[in-house]
Order: structure tokens, then C-alpha cells, then sequence
């Protein structure tokens, strides 16, 4: 006798999202109300504080010729690298450091892209920085600007995220590679290197960089332990406070829900990232039916539609199963 998967039903609003003007001007509003939510947990807290370490451990000897240390974030797409990443330089550069005063360039956050050249990297950082002549001058002159531009602007700590693009022989990427390691041994910046687990293959290519990153930073999936399990129940508590403090829906989601704690964790695989990017899904198709919270059939449609394909998890945990 084969199993019935039953799909579970709305409980407010329409059956079906609604693609109207209307409604697109409040699934924004939703939307950009929920970038702005974001819940600390142990793994961010222990990613931030040792990379500040770094940072504050580095600034006896920057810049004196001194070689330096660095650090490395690997973990699969949607585990919340680019996020902590981006909140360490954003709190770090706009908050008084040790000489009591606020330095926007303090840490410098630069994406790698998947074809680029030393060139186009320095130059991309002069103008973050805000060199008025970024785009000027021969490669050497680029160069030796960015030096001295990390030097001027007060620059602390680079960290260069998707360095997974960097995997490869090809001319461009060992020069970039070496340009960094570079930066490092002459003492001019400690580097946080980033990247997907594609990355390691960059790492097994340049075992001499690798040496000088010390442990890797942690963020890897919770388990199925005790401790992990109230984990991630603290972590959907607090993303069930932070969207109902939002107002973005009346009612509050109930994502520590028992039945919804473990679909959540299935469809995640444990990665607090993942929960994150399929919450939004679900947001934004509450939304749209204009139901008055974040349903178990909207947790249900974003792992069909987003968490599947792209493979975070094989089955929806959202769907129940019974005897016919």
C-alpha cells in the first residue's frame, strides 16, 4: 500500500500568491523590512570575535614589515559567510576604535569575480577606499598606490570574499594570489580569505598561504545533538521575535513551532543562512496571499521552490505522510 504525502493548507488569506501592483509594492515593503532583521547566534559571535582578534592583534605591527596572519572562512552557499562578513566591516567602520574616532575604510570587504585581473582588483579597492584616481595609471603605479592608500586611509583588515574564484593556473588568478600573499608578508594588511567549499581547492593550491591562516573559522551546520537542537531553537525564537517586532504580519510566524522546528532544520540542513534565505521565500509568499503570518504552507512552498533545487535538502519536510 503505497504512502499519501499530504500537502498542507493555508489557515489565513488566499490559497494562491497574487501578482499585482499593489501587492508587489508590499511584498518590497516586507522585503526590505527583513534585510534588516538579523539574529546573533554562537557560530557569528565566535567568527566576529575571532577575526577582531586578528584586526586588534595586527596593529602593533602593521605596516613595520612584518610578516602577518590571516584567516579563512570555508562553508557551502547560504550558510552565512557574506553576512557576518559584511556585519563585521560594517560595525567595525562605523564605530570608534582604539584611537576614539570612526574610519569608514577601518575594514575593507571586496567580492571576488569570476573573471578579473590584479589590475581590476587593485584598482576595484582604490576606489573603495576612495583614491579620486582609481582608474588611472599603469599596473605598477596601481600598485603601489593601493600601499600607500592602506596606509593613509587607516586600513586594518581586508577581507576578500567567493575566493573560490580564485582556484586555477591561469595567469590572472596566481597573480592575484601572490599579490596577496604579498600584502601579507610585507606586513601591509591581515586578510580574511572566503569562500565556498570550492575554495579549498584554492587553499590546496597555495599551501603556503594556507600555512599562515591558522584555524579555519567555524560555520559549519548544526547536528542532531541536544545542545545544537536548542541551538537552533534559540536561533527561530529569536527570528519569530525579530519579524514580529518588524510588523511585517500581524500575527507572529511560529517558526519554534515544534512541527516547523524540524522542517526548518531538514529543509536547512542546520546552516542558520539557509533558514534565513528560506524564511524570506516564505515571507514574500505570505505576502502575496496576503495571509496574516508565515504559514506552514508558505514554509512548504519556498522549500519546494528554493531550498530543492537548490539542493539544500532532497524531500520537503513540510509535507505530511499518512496510510490511505
Amino acid at each position: 500500500m503505497s504512502t499519501v504525502h499530504v500537502i498542507p493548507q493555508p489557515v489565513t488569506g488566499r490559497l494562491h500568491p497574487v501578482f499585482e501592483d499593489e501587492v508587489d509594492e508590499k511584498c518590497a515593503q516586507a522585503l526590505e523590512l527583513l534585510k534588516a532583521v538579523y539574529v546573533p547566534h554562537d557560530k557569528h559571535r565566535a567568527i566576529r570575535s575571532r577575526i577582531n582578534t586578528l584586526r586588534l592583534s595586527s596593529l602593533s605591527i602593521l605596516r613595520c614589515g612584518e610578516a602577518l596572519e590571516g584567516r579563512a572562512l570555508v562553508q557551502g552557499t547560504g550558510a552565512g559567510k557574506t553576512t557576518i562578513l559584511k556585519l563585521i566591516a560594517d560595525e567595525s567602520n562605523t564605530r570608534p576604535g582604539r584611537e576614539g574616532k570612526v574610519n569608514p575604510h577601518r575594514v575593507l570587504y571586496i567580492e571576488m569575480k569570476v573573471a578579473g585581473t590584479l589590475n581590476m582588483l587593485c584598482r576595484r579597492i582604490l576606489k573603495k577606499i576612495g583614491d579620486p584616481h582609481w582608474n588611472d595609471g599603469n599596473a605598477d603605479d596601481v600598485r603601489e598606490r593601493l600601499e600607500i592608500g592602506f596606509d593613509q586611509k587607516g586600513v586594518e583588515l581586508l577581507i576578500v570574499d567567493e575566493v573560490q574564484h580564485l582556484k586555477g593556473t591561469s595567469r590572472d588568478k596566481l597573480a592575484i594570489a601572490d599579490e596577496l600573499k604579498g600584502l601579507l608578508d610585507a606586513g601591509i594588511v591581515p586578510i580574511v580569505f572566503a569562500g565556498t567549499e570550492k575554495a579549498k581547492g584554492f587553499f590546496e593550491d597555495n599551501l603556503e598561504l594556507a600555512g599562515r591562516l591558522g584555524a579555519s573559522l567555524d560555520l559549519a551546520p548544526l547536528g542532531t545533538t541536544t545542545d545544537d537542537r536548542r541551538k537552533f531553537m534559540e536561533f527561530c525564537r529569536g527570528l519569530d521575535a525579530a519579524i514580529e517586532e518588524a510588523r511585517i504580519f500581524p500575527r507572529a510566524p511560529g517558526f519554534a513551532v515544534r512541527e516547523n522546528l524540524t522542517g526548518l532544520f531538514r529543509a536547512s540542513g542546520g546552516h542558520f543562512g539557509r533558514v534565513c534565505r528560506v524564511v524570506t521565500v516564505a515571507v514574500e509568499h505570505a505576502v502575496r496571499r496576503e495571509a496574516e503570518f508565515v504559514e506552514r504552507y508558505d514554509l512548504h512552498s519556498a522549500t519546494e521552490t528554493f531550498a530543492i533545487p537548490n539542493e539544500y535538502c532532497r524531500h520537503n519536510p513540510f509535507t505530511a505522510t499518512r496510510q490511505p
